[in-house]
């Protein structure tokens, strides 16, 4: 009978007409009304950084989940997540019984930390919900009810799943397994962060936050491998590795480049300490601000890449709504992965997006003027450069943040706005086709293909004699820089051309620059 029970709870939310935007939309809201309960009953701290640890927690355990249950059910994505959301009201349990038990106490609910009193034996605690709860913080007797209801849940719905009593019993353990090892975060946090000279603060929730950002974009990408995996093959095969790879790069140089004037300064910032923290995460939301700069372009390109680019996913594979929703999710992501870094790297971010939005979209659509359309790139460029520059100051306390943009290299900004912007004329040699049909000025365009080929094969060569005196090189560094500047010109101006080969060279290029700078 109770079988029967919550199978029909089940099937209805399975089967349910409402839309999927509005379970979402409660489960978020249950997650933010627990985080505020929370603050009654556990005397949680009422702060910005505090609540999104919370609300990234909740996210990642129910991606977690759905993905456990994806792979154990087989069933459709969907129907997993309309049974998955609507059940974290159980998340409601634990402060209010707390507030019942603790009375005006208050139960602290913490993670187990690294330290004798919670992990002294991490078995005994897995099999018994946690331990003994201790007045300094712990698994709540709130959180003991909430772990018995999650494993008679998880049993039912594998049960109502037909997969039998004893794979029904091994499954819920599992699920288990999973949120338990949620609870012990902050123990194998600080063993990770060991590794790079770091020690775990459970005051600082910043890491919880970036490490829980990570999660979430690498469950998310598998999920969405798991929804449709043409989709997935088709966005990262889409993804121009060659050219993220560039603006990672960028970030780097700069990182390297502040990293020098802080220890000449005395300030104490040291790179090694920087890892991995928010240094992933950052190269995480390059990654995304690029997607979803790519997606962008790519529906307003969508009739010249017929012509030069047919393999792109908007042409072959996926439809237009489909990549119009992907990248609405992609900048949420974004938006709330660059805020949780600092309010630097969230503006600097935009920036970039924005910048490749009048570039490539309309009513501006900046690619259509010669040279300028470059100085988009190049801009992009630099302030990721910038951005590098600054995130080691942000935990420096006491640094006016506005002096240190100001205190960035004058002549690296006029390297990167005048040399990069004409060497960066080359992506427009393999759209050539394609942009002279759609009426766009490139400089391929205007003055032809082959003696394109030939000017921009002179800027490159300059560009690369220019960065010896720009970038403070050694002297012998001068024959390095001619040898890679003309095999540059010599690729650019091969008769089957291809960017690869010229793209290869030019990362090798910023690495060297990166080691080996003064």
């Amino acid at each position: 009978m109770r079988l029967k029970f919550f199978r029909r709870i089940i099937d209805l939310l399975e089967n349910s007409k409402v839309p999927f935007g509005y379970f979402i939309a409660s489960f978020l809201f249950i997650v933010f009304l627990r985080s505020f309960l929370e603050i009654f009953s556990s005397l949680a701290r009422f702060e910005l950084m505090q609540f999104y640890h919370y609300c990234l927690f909740y996210i990642t355990i129910a991606l977690f989940l759905t993905l456990l249950f994806k792979i154990i059910i087989k069933i459709e994505l969907e129907k997993i997540f309309r049974v998955i959301l609507p059940t974290f009201v159980i998340i409601f349990v634990p402060p209010i019984i707390d507030l019942i038990v603790c009375l005006k106490k208050a139960c602290i609910m913490t993670y187990l930390l690294p330290s004798p009193i919670h992990s002294d034996n991490l078995l005994y605690r897995f099999f018994t919900l946690g331990g003994e709860y201790k007045i300094i913080g712990g698994i709540t007797p709130g959180i003991k009810i909430e772990l018995i209801l999650i494993i008679i849940g998880s049993f039912f719905y594998f049960l109502i799943k037909n997969k039998g009593i004893i794979k029904s019993l091994f499954f819920s353990f599992l699920t288990y397994s999973i949120v338990f090892i949620y609870l012990i975060a902050p123990i194998w946090l600080n063993y990770f962060l060991k590794i790079f000279g770091k020690s775990f603060n459970y005051n600082f929730n910043l890491d919880f936050v970036n490490l829980y950002f990570l999660l979430i974009v690498l469950l998310s990408s598998i999920l969405f491998y798991l929804y449709n995996k043409n989709y997935f093959k088709a966005i990262i095969g889409d993804l121009r590795i060659l050219r993220l790879l560039h603006f990672w790069l960028m970030l780097i140089l700069g990182i390297v480049i502040g990293n020098a004037y802080v220890n000449k300064i005395g300030a104490g910032f040291n790179l090694y300490s920087f890892i991995p923290f928010p240094l992933i995460t950052v190269l995480m939301v390059i990654l995304l601000a690029w997607l979803y700069s790519v997606i962008t372009n790519n529906i307003e390109d969508k009739e010249i890449d017929k012509i030069s680019n047919p393999t792109r996913p908007l042409i072959t594979t996926i439809s237009l709504d489909v990549y119009k929703k992907l990248a609405a999710v992609i900048l949420i992501f974004i938006i709330a992965s660059s805020l949780a870094i600092g309010f630097e790297a969230f503006f600097i971010i935009l920036i970039f997006i924005g910048n490749y939005f009048l570039y490539s979209l309309p009513p501006f659509r900046l690619k259509r003027i010669t040279l300028f359309s470059k100085l988009i790139i190049s801009f992009n460029s630099l302030i990721l450069m910038i951005l590098g520059y600054i995130l080691g100051y942000v935990y420096i306390d006491g640094v006016d943040i506005s002096q240190t943009i100001r205190s960035f290299p004058d002549s690296l900004i006029l390297y990167i706005l005048v040399f990069f912007t004409l060497a960066i004329n080359f992506i427009d040699i393999k759209d050539y086709k394609g942009d002279k049909a759609a009426g766009i000025k490139t400089l391929p365009v205007i003055l032809g293909l082959k003696k394109s080929q030939k000017i921009i094969g002179l800027f490159f060569l300059s560009a690369y004699i220019a960065a010896y005196f720009f970038f403070n090189f050694p002297f012998f560094f001068i024959y390095i820089f001619i040898i890679l500047g003309i095999i540059q010109f010599l690729l650019i101006n091969r008769q089957r051309y291809s960017e690869k080969p010229i793209f290869i060279v030019y990362l090798i290029t910023l690495l060297i620059v990166i080691f080996f700078k003064k």
